[in-house]
């Protein structure tokens, strides 16, 4: 009996002992399985995203080569994002709002779409990241409409160190777009430049009478008395934000008068639109209205000039 006994208490023991491995082993398995090794990723750089051929930019060989592969970026997080924080874009450099609102091609653009691979949200964060994640390389059109040529399905996103030098610069690039100072005026260049680039225009039509037909059957001009008495505010609420340090105190008085050279560009497009808008012009009239439409096309593209020299300040 004290045989059998010992025996059971035994075989016990050996089955206790054996469970416990396997429990141990498992749980070596699931953590390994679920710990994060940077290793694992590849680094790429915005730099290497496009491959340059004649006049055309397409996604390179080294990014279709890693498509589905695990990669890390570097970059920072443009502040235009959706307010339920689904995705990001994330950009090469800081103070970036909308890196879509620009004139030409928005297609090409050195974006990558950032969204987290189990679902969650994204907080938006000033300093530099690294996001690690699975890339995929697909032409896709995102919630505003814009077409991203690759994304980023996120594992993990790595805070950089913050640079304490530039937190006026945070703080007040900040202060901008909380009054949406920053987008408005990238909106404006891109719908000046809608009324005024023939290249642009011709999303109205191929003709000149196409192109006057268009904009004249486009309600968003309806009301651009509106939109011009809108955009006048701006440099009052651009002098609100009152920064303290000298340098950005210079900077907002060049944003002020940035602006006021983009108003007076828009009541003069604006006097030629009320034109075309009320009345049913003859074939000579839209082209007239088109040669003094497309005569400020210029004006237009050197105030994008020089708003972005202006952005570029804000880095240096």
């Amino acid at each position: 009996m004290k045989s059998s006994k010992k025996n059971k208490e035994v075989k016990n023991l050996i089955i206790y002992v054996v469970v416990g491995i396997i429990v141990l082993i498992g749980v070596v398995l699931l953590v390994s399985r679920g710990s994060f090794n940077s290793a694992d990723y590849t680094s790429i750089k915005f730099t290497e995203m496009y491959d340059n051929t004649a006049n055309e930019k397409n996604v390179s060989q080294r990014l279709q080569l890693l498509n589905g592969k695990k990669v890390v970026l570097s970059g920072y997080m443009a502040e235009q994002s959706p307010v339920d924080e689904t995705f990001i874009y994330l950009v090469s450099q800081p103070y970036v709002v909308c890196p879509f609102c620009t004139i030409g091609d928005t297609t090409k653009l050195d974006v990558m779409n950032v969204m987290m691979a189990n679902g969650t949200g994204i907080t938006f964060r000033t300093n530099a990241v690294n996001i690690y994640g699975t890339l995929e390389v697909e032409p896709k059109v995102d919630a505003f409409g814009y077409t991203t040529q690759f994304r980023i399905l996120a594992d993990r996103i790595e805070n950089l160190e913050e640079n304490s030098e530039n937190k006026a610069v945070d703080n007040y690039y900040s202060a901008l777009n909380s009054e949406g100072m920053i987008l408005d005026i990238q909106q404006l260049q891109m719908n000046i430049d809608s009324l005024t680039n023939p290249e642009t225009m011709q999303y109205y039509g191929t003709t000149v009478a196409e192109i006057i037909d268009g904009i004249k059957a486009d309600t968003m001009w309806d009301d651009i008395d509106g939109y011009v008495s809108y955009i006048k505010e701006c440099p009052d609420i651009v002098a609100s934000v009152e920064p303290e340090e000298e340098d950005l105190k210079a900077l907002n008085q060049e944003l002020i008068d940035l602006y006021n050279k983009e108003i007076n560009l828009l009541e003069r497009v604006a006097v030629v639109v009320k034109e075309i808008k009320a009345s049913n012009q003859t074939d000579e009239e839209k082209q007239s209205s088109y040669q003094t439409l497309t005569s400020f096309k210029d004006e237009n593209l050197a105030l994008f000039d020089e708003f972005n020299s202006w952005n570029n300040k804000l880095r240096e």
